[in-house]
């Protein structure tokens, strides 16, 4: 999977627009995006659970004038509990860069997910952090008209656990549908949006549109997990 992000990036890495008629905002360098960007992440105390959701701040201006295009990986395995303790659904969803402020989407995230699957706080959340740090590979660089020069967007490389008994398609469809609605309206997911166990492989007359969830097949011990997985 990273290696058909790194493909998109190539491909589709460099994005070009116009100036629209708002004047206030303004684009800004990989740095500055995050700084200026504090003020839209959405309070704790905005009423976000309910349906339908989508989040569409000052930011997502920039997104769609200049990188309205990412790439979206997620996968998922059963972690084989040890003697004693229950097994565990491990997440992994990787995210190309589109301008975003990361902490707020880790953090819009989060809590869309606990309302969406209708469960507790994840005991176990690394968003571009800990074992799921910023990853360079996941970087866009994107000539911004307004400011007249390529900046770069870091994306998003993050990690959960779901602790509890698990329904039947593995909390895909609440997954999928979380990603999507906490990234910027108007974003056009490249890759697809589908969340797929770590060791199923694609059938040669696979329909690049299906959607259809893949459940886990069984618990995995940590040998038979592929190390980017684990």
């Amino acid at each position: 999977m990273l290696t058909l992000i790194l493909l998109f990036l190539s491909v589709f890495g460099h994005v070009f627009g116009l100036p629209t008629t708002d004047k206030d905002f303004v684009a800004k360098d990989t740095n500055a995006i995050h700084e200026s960007h504090n003020a839209t992440i959405l309070p704790r105390v905005l009423p976000i659970y309910g349906n339908p959701w989508q989040y569409d701040r000052e930011e997502c201006i920039w997104v769609r004038q200049f990188n309205p295009v990412v790439a979206t990986t997620c996968t998922e395995y059963c972690m084989a509990g040890l003697t004693g303790y229950r097994s565990r659904l491990r997440y992994h969803i990787m995210m190309t860069g589109n301008g975003q402020d990361l902490d707020g989407w880790c953090e819009n995230f989060k809590r869309r997910l606990m309302f969406k699957c209708n469960v507790d706080e994840p005991d176990f959340f690394n968003c571009n952090t800990g074992v799921a740090p910023l990853l360079t590979e996941l970087e866009t660089y994107v000539y911004d008209t307004w400011k007249g020069r390529v900046v770069t967007t870091q994306g998003i490389n993050l990690r959960f656990d779901f602790h509890r008994s698990w329904p039947a398609d593995a909390y895909h469809q609440c997954v999928a549908e979380t990603i999507g609605e906490v990234t910027c309206r108007g974003a056009n997911q490249r890759l697809g949006l589908r969340c797929l166990p770590v060791l199923w492989k694609a059938p040669p007359d696979q329909d690049d549109e299906d959607v259809t969830p893949i459940p886990p097949q069984g618990c995995l011990k940590d040998d038979q997990v592929p190390p980017s997985s684990t």
